[in-house]
């Protein structure tokens, strides 16, 4: 289990700090979101998940943007907005339920929001959230499903990198419209 804190430890010091090197940057000022902002070209997710023991731990960040209108045509609500307050994560908590599936040796798991905050990516924010996903056993294999933000972009890409400990099997999986699922054995 080390292993496992160690790596969810990594992943929270680069979703709070910022990958050094990458593209990835920590600004410690809050911005607002500006609707009348010239959108970026693409539409893609990225994650991080790390599978140890019983535990799986992912990292999501996306553009806020993006998410904001996934969510609020998810909700209904056209003013909601996901902050750093844990009580503002009800609304995408409940869409990751039904649009990131993963299940363990069959068994699908329920995700717990671990924490959340804002990076910027190529000049726009991102929000990221880390997710703790337990499973009643050691996990074997992982099927997940991933169809985050689909049912508001056409063009939406999901990319997923996965590392598994102790093994330290590792990869990266893509998800889009026609390929929404993956199986991995470790």
């Amino acid at each position: 289990m080390s292993h496992f804190l160690t790596v969810l430890a990594l992943l929270v010091s680069l979703a709070v700090a910022g990958e050094t090197g990458s593209v990835w940057t920590h600004d410690d000022t809050a911005r607002p979101v500006v609707e009348s902002v010239a959108a970026h070209d693409f539409h893609v997710s990225y994650g991080r998940m790390a599978v140890e023991g019983a535990s799986v731990a992912v990292r999501f960040r996306f553009f806020v943007d993006d998410l904001q209108k996934t969510l609020r045509a998810f909700s209904g609500n056209n003013t909601a907005t996901i902050t750093d307050d844990p009580a503002s994560w009800v609304s995408f908590e409940s869409y990751l339920g039904g649009a990131f599936e993963l299940a363990a040796d069959g068994d699908t798991l329920g995700g717990l929001i671990i924490g959340s905050g804002e990076d910027v990516l190529d000049n726009e924010p991102v929000r990221w959230f880390l997710v703790q996903y337990t499973a009643a056993d050691t996990v074997r294999s992982v099927t997940v499903r991933n169809r985050l933000l689909f049912d508001v972009f056409d063009d939406q890409k999901n990319i997923v990198q996965f590392r598994h400990f102790p093994s330290e099997e590792n990869g990266s999986l893509y998800f889009t419209h026609d390929r929404s699922s993956y199986e991995l054995d470790f």
